[in-house]
């Protein structure tokens, strides 16, 4: 049985998100779909995900500090 498993990483720390999802279709369509599932989840959970998968990806506490980053720029 062919079983894949995806999980979600941020691009920056490499923290892993809480869930991952499986699918046991062969079809990779379906994979796509699973994968595009888990990432909608993600940005509920406060990580910033591209658009598309396979685009960058950053976990909550990330996107806090590129944010607290940006601020500080924006104000020096």
């Amino acid at each position: 049985m062919l079983r894949v498993v995806l999980t979600l990483d941020c691009d920056r720390c490499k923290q892993s998100y809480y869930q991952a999802s499986v699918c046991t279709d062969p079809e990779p369509f379906f994979w796509e779909s699973f994968a595009s599932d888990l990432q909608g989840c993600a940005g509920f959970h406060g990580w910033k995900v591209g658009e598309k998968v396979g685009e960058d990806m950053f976990c909550d506490d990330c996107v806090e500090e590129l944010e607290r980053m940006g601020d500080e720029r924006a104000c020096g």
